[in-house]
């Protein structure tokens, strides 16, 4: 896990009653999402390794990904979505001394576009007539009703997406390492293989699986549920690692997954202003649920708070949101179990991560 973001997609992947609304009327609709993430701090399972920081050996991601996205609204119940992501990360990290103090830092980079998503998406109900959900006009632009006595039907629906993940972002990308030479931190001449944290790509096919529910409490209050999970049912990639754990030698292909759930109030009606409130966990699976899970990842989970704003109005729509973290566990992966059961003297072998205290996501929305 490490920072990367879990089951890929900013903006389909975090939807709110107004935004998924966007996609009830016929007609087409486009997406952009940001995704902002700074990680660097360490964690063995749910314990934090906090002498990292204090000398200064902590590795460091920042993850920014760009995510556009395209969807077809068939009729008012059927969409099809496209979404591909770019994305810009950098990774820094210490550069130790035989005697594992820290000499100085090495950065690499990589960027470019990351796997694109097809989707298909159904609601079980007809999202028309739905108390707070957002009507179709001759335009195809939708516009917030302004109480829930202007429509009549059920007060919840459940949407869900099923698709395919297609590996065209890059899994292999390199970049020129800092290392020590002669009691100096001089530039490797030869580029590396960067950590599998901030490729483009995981080098493998996936299933997307999403599903989105909401229930209308009031004419201002809802409740939203929202879990998504990424089948990935490849193994490794090919990537070699330069790990001294040979069952890390190569990279792993693994799940990821999201929940999300909470509340959301319409604080302005009439101008399509509202906020929200929730709690979010992501992250990656030990184990998946298909399929062998060896090979080098760095699976675990975060829980965080989430407030967000939403504003939806005459076919636009906009979304912030600030998630902070307070529960991080990085979970002993496949090959550190693999390795230890080589040495079953030797003590548990349990790999760390790198988490975010808070990250940033926010995405705008068009229907035409």
């Amino acid at each position: 896990m490490a920072g990367r973001c879990p089951v890929g997609q900013v903006a389909a992947n975090n939807l709110s009653l107004s935004s998924a609304g966007m996609t009830s009327g016929n007609g087409w609709s486009a997406s952009a999402g940001y995704r902002y993430l700074h990680s660097d701090r360490h964690y063995v399972g749910t314990e934090e390794q906090v002498e990292r920081q204090n000398e200064g050996s902590e590795v460091i991601n920042d993850l920014n990904t760009l995510d556009f996205g395209l969807t077809y609204a068939v009729n008012q119940r059927l969409s099809f979505t496209m979404s591909l992501p770019y994305v810009e990360n950098e990774r820094s990290s210490p550069v130790r001394r035989a005697d594992r103090s820290v000499a100085g830092r090495s950065v690499v980079q990589a960027r470019g576009i990351g796997d694109l998503r097809l989707s298909a998406n159904w609601w079980l109900w007809d999202p028309s007539g739905h108390p707070g959900a957002v009507p179709s006009h001759s335009s195809g632009k939708g516009k917030a009703p302004a109480s829930m006595d202007a429509l009549h039907g059920r007060r919840g629906n459940v949407r869900i997406s099923v698709g395919l993940d297609i590996p065209t972002g890059e899994d292999d990308v390199d970049d020129y390492r800092s290392i020590l030479s002669g009691g100096n931190v001089v530039t490797d001449p030869v580029p590396r293989i960067v950590d599998q944290s901030i490729q483009p790509g995981d080098g493998g096919w996936g299933v997307p699986i999403d599903l989105y529910a909401y229930y209308n409490f009031t004419d201002r209050l809802s409740g939203y549920f929202q879990g998504s999970y990424l089948i990935t049912p490849e193994t490794k990639n090919g990537v070699t690692t330069g790990r001294s754990n040979p069952f890390e030698a190569e990279m792993s292909i693994g799940d990821t997954f999201m929940v999300r759930t909470g509340l959301e109030y319409a604080l302005l009606p009439k101008h399509g202003l509202t906020v929200g409130l929730g709690v979010r966990s992501e992250g990656q699976p030990d184990h998946d649920l298909f399929g062998s899970s060896n090979g080098f990842r760095r699976p675990g989970m975060n829980i965080a708070i989430e407030p967000g704003i939403m504003w939806m109005k005459n076919g636009w729509s906009a979304s912030l949101s600030v998630p902070i973290t307070f529960y991080n566990e990085r979970f002993q992966s496949v090959a550190d179990r693999q390795f230890q059961a080589t040495s079953p003297t030797t003590p548990a072998r349990h790999g760390d991560a790198a988490f975010a205290d808070w990250y940033l996501m926010f995405s705008v929305g068009r229907q035409f």
